[in-house]
């Protein structure tokens, strides 16, 4: 993972990008319940943060590939909405 990841960067390089190491971190996907607790990703000698869950593109993914969280909060939302238009 991490020879990619430094391909991914070079990659960046030359293309005149940067990664903000502050801001990247990483998820291991799986439905399975394994443990990856001795993985360690880095970048440029940074330790890079993991991850169970993260916002992308207004969706929430999980690191279980589980929709609960995302549920939840479109449920949320919509019934604050509904509450406002008085049909809650």
């Amino acid at each position: 993972m991490n020879a990619n990841l430094e391909n991914v960067n070079q990659w960046f390089s030359a293309n005149l990008l940067s990664l903000n190491l502050n801001k990247t971190s990483y998820m291991i996907l799986s439905r399975k319940n394994c443990s990856f607790d001795n993985v360690t990703v880095t970048l440029n000698g940074v330790a890079l943060t993991r991850v169970r869950e993260t916002k992308f593109l207004g969706i929430i993914l999980t690191d279980e590939l589980r929709w609960k969280k995302q549920v939840d909060m479109v449920v949320q939302k919509t019934s604050k909405v509904l509450g406002i238009l008085g049909w809650g």
